[in-house]
């Protein structure tokens, strides 16, 4: 099974999956309880052993300054890998009024469509009928004093991913190769993020959490 893709087709089970584009993976009841997926694109290949249940996916709030940049991207690559166990949102604490270009542009040009963009502010998931956000990814900048502050019903768990805000590059070139490594950083932390099992919950997937942003950032 290749994803992302709208419709998929597992050859040999003879089974589908829809990908909603907002991050769900609905199986047809043809799927076995058990199976391998896939994960392919841009150059990595992810392979995980699926299992059917009736949990519901992790809910995973990303959030930055704005808005318009690095939590939009990083909703967009958690949710076009279509794990049936995570599903990625997006705000910030002041957002602005629209998405960045060259966000919406990384996004075209790694994952082909970019539906559900929308800036938002963090206090929309604590609205009645919003959804239940698991855990918030903080994506601002230490380095230059970023704060995220966010308090959620549910006391959701939190961890932080030390991304540097690619909008603040001084000329049109700059600003693209800053979202286009702001991209790659996300992508290579999300890949590791959905390959932690639905069981791993409390501190110890918080620790996890924290953890890939600190090695990835070693690794860079």
């Amino acid at each position: 099974m290749w994803i992302p893709l709208k419709t998929c087709t597992h050859g040999k089970h003879g089974f589908t999956g829809q990908n909603d584009g907002n991050g769900l993976l609905t199986l047809s009841s043809e799927a076995p309880l058990s199976f391998l997926v896939v994960i392919s694109f841009s150059g990595r290949v992810v392979s995980k052993e699926i299992q059917k249940s009736n949990m519901s996916p992790r809910n995973i709030l990303f959030l930055c300054s704005y808005n318009a940049g690095r939590a939009m991207v990083a909703k967009g690559i958690l949710n076009a890998f279509a794990s049936p166990d995570y599903r990625g949102f997006a705000a910030g604490d002041e957002p602005e009024p629209t998405p960045c270009p060259e966000a919406l542009s990384v996004l075209a040009r790694h994952l082909e469509t970019v539906q559900g963009v929308r800036v938002k502010h963090w206090s929309v998931f604590t609205r009645p009928g919003a959804p239940k956000i698991d855990v918030v990814i903080s994506l601002c900048n230490n380095a230059v004093g970023e704060i995220c502050p966010v308090t959620l019903p549910g006391r959701p768990l939190t961890a932080h991913w030390n991304i540097t805000d690619p909008s603040t590059a001084t000329d049109a070139a700059a600003r693209r190769a800053a979202f286009e490594q702001v991209y790659q950083e996300l992508y290579d932390r999300i890949a590791d993020l959905i390959e932690i099992p639905l069981t791993k919950e409390g501190k110890k997937l918080e620790k996890t959490i924290n953890a890939i942003g600190w090695l990835n950032a070693q690794a860079a």
